[in-house]
């Protein structure tokens, strides 16, 4: 049976799709894996697909994470119109008892669409990422701090290399059509075409990074420039820095043919040698072989600087990883740890901690109903407190726990020992547990006990720092 919104092709012109998509498509054979969570970028893309490659088998694949209330109730509406048209669609859910953040949210949906893509045998997953998505990600990527790989993302077709359940590398490409189109054509497009979508009402609060940047940000740009001047001017501009990047790769890929990537150790002079930017790639290239995710940019800065020192040193890469420099060499080490004394800097995201346990640290906006949670202790708990953003000042510190450190708990009057307050609750890992501090050094947190008075929060907090502290057997 043919779908409907035949017209679509009409408002969301083929010519406009990357013609690298439309070129790798051609190149290869196997079923074409749509992911569609309901939404009008999503449903177009389905749409599109079915219109320009009509003898392709193609599959619909939706991930429910079971959030929101109405989410049960389009995954059932999404069902019945794949059916009514006689697509395919596979389902996958998140489980209760797994994280919520947007990061581990991102890794099952993919973790689903990968074994989706092993099970119908394709190499090609279409994603419904539009012209703003683009625009978004690289503001929140200019602010946090990013290379010439970071900016040129998300690219209109970006090979994925993952491990499938026999250990073996698995490769896959992730395409996508709609980049050339801004969220209103979309929308305005399948409103003409009578093409049913959901809208996320998530997507209307300023809750995350994200829609802040879209609401507040892009709104004064329409403000200040021609919109369609300035998001054509901004899209050109990363077309031009993803040549560049495309020409560097090849250069660099050329340049460290020789290296053996699959050891775990290098001479520590010879890398220091290297000009920044080759040691920037080799870091990636040497980290991606054996299965390790980019480093955070903060991990990045603090390891060039003390690559450039000859003192032994180590840093945490991830819950199965440490890096050792050595005066000589630097070594990938698996993490059997407990070294001290250690300290380092962080901003947001997740850090590794030698005892083997990790922090999740967040930046969001204090709304009312946070703060009274706070007010009735429904807010704070031994794994995790919300501090002022206003007064804990960044960049943050974590280290171990040292002699005579004291600090002044929330409701106490005056400054305790530490070690005081690990006693009087028996905590038995009391000598593994890290403090975390300001700028300044003034202790905010220990895990288990109160936050500090001074980083309390108020009627005027505006912005709260989540600080999330998980280890196994934690007190």
């Amino acid at each position: 049976m043919s779908l409907p919104s035949s017209g679509l092709a009409q408002y969301l012109s083929p010519e406009r799709i990357p013609l690298a998509v439309r070129q790798y498509i051609a190149a290869h054979e196997g079923p074409l894996c749509v992911a569609c969570s309901g939404g009008a970028d999503s449903r177009a893309t389905l749409v599109l697909v079915r219109l320009l490659w009509p003898d392709r088998p193609c599959i619909l694949l939706h991930f429910n994470h079971r959030i929101r209330p109405e989410s049960e109730s389009e995954e059932q509406d999404l069902t019945a119109w794949a059916r009514q048209w006689g697509i395919p669609m596979a389902v996958g859910y998140r489980k209760e008892h797994e994280s919520i953040t947007e990061a581990d949210l991102r890794a099952a949906r993919f973790s689903f669409f990968e074994a989706q893509l092993q099970a119908y045998g394709s190499q090609i997953l279409l994603l419904g990422h539009h012209q703003d998505d683009a625009l978004e990600t690289v503001w929140m990527r200019l602010m946090r701090g990013v290379s010439l790989e970071g900016l040129v993302a998300p690219r209109a077709v970006h090979c994925v290399a993952f491990r499938n359940p026999r250990g073996s590398w698995t490769h896959y490409a992730q395409l996508r059509p709609l980049l050339g189109f801004s969220k209103v054509e979309i929308k305005r497009a399948c409103q003409a075409c009578e093409l049913p979508f959901f809208e996320d009402k998530t997507n209307a609060q300023d809750g995350c990074l994200r829609n802040r940047i879209r609401h507040q940000l892009m709104s004064q740009m329409d403000a200040v420039f021609s919109p369609s001047d300035w998001r054509k001017g901004f899209t050109r501009s990363c077309q031009i820095l993803s040549e560049e990047r495309d020409y560097l790769a090849d250069h660099l890929q050329g340049k460290f043919l020789t290296y053996d990537f699959s050891h775990t150790t290098f001479d520590r002079a010879s890398i220091q040698a290297l000009p920044l930017v080759e040691v920037r790639y080799f870091l990636q290239t040497w980290f991606s072989y054996h299965a390790i995710s980019p480093i955070c940019f903060q991990q990045s800065d603090w390891l060039f600087q003390a690559l450039q020192t000859c003192e032994q040193s180590t840093l945490m890469i991830n819950a199965r990883y440490r890096l050792i420099l050595s005066p000589k060499q630097l070594c990938l080490a698996p993490k059997p740890i407990d070294f001290a004394p250690f300290q380092c800097r962080f901003h947001q995201g997740v850090i590794f901690l030698p005892n083997g346990a990790q922090c999740v640290c967040q930046i969001q906006p204090c709304t009312p109903d946070l703060y009274a949670s706070v007010g009735d202790k429904r807010g704070s708990n031994q794994h995790g407190v919300l501090l002022d953003a206003s007064c804990f000042m960044g960049p943050y510190q974590v280290r171990n726990r040292l002699p005579g450190d004291r600090y002044q708990p929330l409701g106490v009057r005056r400054e305790k020992k530490v070690k005081e307050l690990l006693s009087k609750r028996k905590m038995s890992n009391k000598s593994s547990l890290p403090v975390f501090c300001d700028c300044n050094g003034r202790i905010a947190w220990v895990p288990g006990l109160p936050p500090a008075d001074c980083f309390k929060l108020s009627d005027k907090t505006k912005y709260c720092v989540f600080l999330i502290y998980e280890k196994d057997n934690f007190i």
